[in-house]
């Protein structure tokens, strides 16, 4: 990946921005406010960060209609914005910075079984190795990525250093991979026999579609029976374990930390925030939205939001929370409440024996 130089004005042309400031200004890399020097642009659409924006060096902030509305006159730079900054910033981001194509070819080092079937459009670095599979043309895959019998990278599917395929997976065009990734290990399927475990073999596979991403160190289990899916455009963070015979939908999205137990069910555009678990057979609704650390013991509809251990709807998590914050104030208020009244029933009781 290497930047280019793009004036402003083209630069706002090109992403279908406006522009407040100098078009012939000219920008030639991407950095953050307070880091940022007069060849840079910046991003920012948070109050949380206005303070290094004001005190920038950079030549240009990207952000929304509404903040450039109220700030542009405070700030020392030029301000390009539209409607949904966090889009914009993507297309600026591209525009500034192009991926180098790898060279096709396969490192000397490598180890291919006679089996397979490198496509020569494919790139295969230093030390990896591949069994009897399918590696379609503009595959990249990385030096000591392993992968076993019976796999299929798809077209232009970016497989990251370190990274294990094993059998029977099946991975679309233009998924990445990023290092560390294990796909199809076996699920954690055991058969207690009086005072031992006995493994359950499993015995499905892996089908991740197109256009997915998977974050580094992740792992996704082959399936126990049915074969463990990933939907097309779908997005694991970092550190995400998928159970075996999970079903994530198309465009959901599972953040860092975040486990699925066997044979859960994520409907399509559903969200799940740093570090839920959701337990096995759990079915999650399209466009669901479950908050960071929650618990999901139950079944959660379609479009439902739900935050909490177990997971509730997240307004009622929200009014828990601040109950729990008051806490100590509760019980002590409880406490004097509780002893007043037992002040009064002791003198209503002395009123009582005296009226005997």
């Amino acid at each position: 990946m290497r930047g280019q130089a793009r004036s402003l004005g083209e630069l706002a042309a090109r992403c279908h921005a406006r522009l407040i400031g100098d078009d012939e200004l000219v920008v030639d890399g991407a950095k953050d406010p307070a880091h940022a020097g007069a060849q840079h642009i910046t991003f920012c659409h948070t109050k949380k960060r206005f303070d290094e924006v004001r005190a920038t060096r950079a030549a240009c902030l990207v952000t929304d209609e509404r903040t450039a509305a109220h700030v542009a006159d405070e700030l020392p730079c030029a301000v390009m914005f539209a409607e949904d900054a966090a889009d914009l910033w993507r297309r600026v981001l591209d525009e500034l910075y192009v991926d180098v194509p790898a060279a096709p070819g396969v490192h000397a080092t490598c180890v291919i079984s006679p089996q397979a079937r490198v496509h020569p459009q494919a790139r295969l670095e230093p030390y990896c190795v591949v069994g009897a599979s399918v590696i379609e043309a503009g595959a990249v895959v990385q030096s000591h990525v392993v992968i076993a019998d019976d796999v299929f990278i798809g077209p232009g599917a970016h497989i990251g250093a370190h990274c294990v395929i094993l059998d029977g997976v099946r991975i679309g065009a233009r998924t990445i991979l990023q290092p560390g990734v294990v796909v199809g290990a076996d699920g954690f399927g055991y058969a207690p026999d009086g005072a031992h475990n006995r493994k359950v073999r499993q015995v499905g596979g892996v089908t991740i579609a197109e256009d997915v991403e998977v974050g580094a160190n992740s792992g996704i289990d082959r399936g126990q029976l049915r074969d463990t899916v990933v939907g097309a455009g779908a997005k694991l963070d970092n550190l995400v374990q998928v159970g075996h015979g999970v079903h994530i939908g198309a465009h959901a999205v599972v953040v860092s930390g975040g486990g699925l137990g066997g044979d859960v069910d994520v409907g399509e555009g559903a969200v799940l925030a740093g570090q839920v678990g959701v337990s096995p057979y759990v079915r999650i609704g399209a466009q669901a939205r479950i908050g960071g650390k929650s618990g999901v013991t139950r079944d959660v509809p379609a479009g439902a939001a739900k935050s909490g251990y177990p997971a509730v709807p997240h307004r009622v998590w929200l009014k828990t929370s601040a109950h729990l914050a008051r806490h100590d104030e509760l019980v002590q208020q409880v406490r004097r409440q509780a002893a007043a009244l037992a002040r009064l029933e002791a003198r209503l009781a002395a009123l009582e024996g005296s009226a005997d």
